[in-house]
């Protein structure tokens, strides 16, 4: 969502500024946890691995700022969306195994094919991918929308306990007895087990 609005350029090779070495290492970073939680059968780590390496690519777009390249410094804004696709392609590997459908839009709206299976081919982006330059980005709908104020309060009435059982007794109220069943108060012996 925050790199089709910048991507109308052809991709360029990105270059290894500070941020982008940044992004790079938080990358690699991520296959490399995410690779072994997968390996140790805990989706759970690799999940949490691969988001906290998105959660690096979100921090670099806010320090990179491509907003403020593209109306400043032409060059910095190619050499952003560069690093940002290149980043993304090894994510949209990452998360293949628990989200292909996502896996599959991401690699869309990046110019460059689904992923399939090769035999002998190992598709982990223990490094980060190379894409000749001159790709270009596919505009396409955002792959994880923002979820708008109406549609997120209805979710939550769907989803939440009815108000009357998060109020609090008043001090002293009287509470509603609450009745067993004549198996709750069954004794179990040792012999039971």
């Amino acid at each position: 969502n925050r790199l089709l609005p910048f991507a109308t350029e052809p991709l360029a090779t990105p270059s290894a500024g500070p941020l982008e070495v940044e992004l790079a290492s938080a990358t690699v970073r991520a296959a490399a946890t995410a690779a072994d939680a997968f390996g140790a059968c805990s989706p759970t780590r690799a999940l949490e691995a691969i988001w906290a390496g998105l959660a690096a690519a979100n921090v670099y777009v806010d320090r990179a700022a491509p907003w403020q390249a593209k109306k400043q410094d032409p060059a910095r804004l190619a050499v952003i969306v560069a690093a940002l696709a290149q980043a993304l392609e090894a994510f949209s590997v990452m998360v293949a195994p628990v989200m292909p459908r996502v896996a599959a839009l991401l690699r869309e709206q990046l110019g460059i094919e689904r992923l399939a299976p090769v035999l002998g081919r190992d598709f982990w982006p223990l490094a980060l991918p190379v894409r000749p330059p001159g790709g270009r980005l596919v505009p396409g709908k955002p792959i994880f929308p923002r979820l708008e104020r109406d549609a997120a309060a209805a979710l939550v009435a769907r989803f939440a306990a009815p108000t009357e059982e998060l109020q609090p007794q008043a001090a002293g109220a009287p509470q509603p007895p609450v009745e067993a069943s004549p198996a709750a108060l069954a004794e179990i012996g040792y012999e039971d087990f």
